[in-house]
């Protein structure tokens, strides 16, 4: 019983950061993706719905922060960098929001 409630806090909580990705005024990156992926429902309530959810790949962490950004752009107070990945070279930067 107690690992049924624990389940479905989990998918509850899982539901809720997807609809929240997707529903995002500021980018419709994710909700672009998703739907390209065929994940409409925003409803995420077993875990079979979860492992539908396509994972970032390394070419869209590296295009422009920007177009992920759940943020307004002038709300973004600083950036991280990195020099590169070993394989890429490219650096990668991070937004941070307040």
């Amino acid at each position: 019983m107690v690992e049924c409630l624990e389940m479905t806090s989990l998918l509850q909580k899982l539901s809720n950061t997807f609809d929240f990705a997707v529903r995002n005024k500021n980018s419709s990156f994710y909700r672009e993706k998703y739907v390209k992926a065929g994940v409409i429902s925003r409803r995420i309530d077993s875990i079979d719905k979860f492992a539908k959810i396509p994972f970032l790949t390394k070419e869209e962490i590296l295009i422009d922060p920007y177009r992920r950004l759940f943020v307004p752009h002038k709300e973004v107070i600083s950036w991280i960098a990195t020099s590169g990945t070993v394989s890429s070279n490219k650096p990668l930067v991070i937004p941070v929001g307040a």
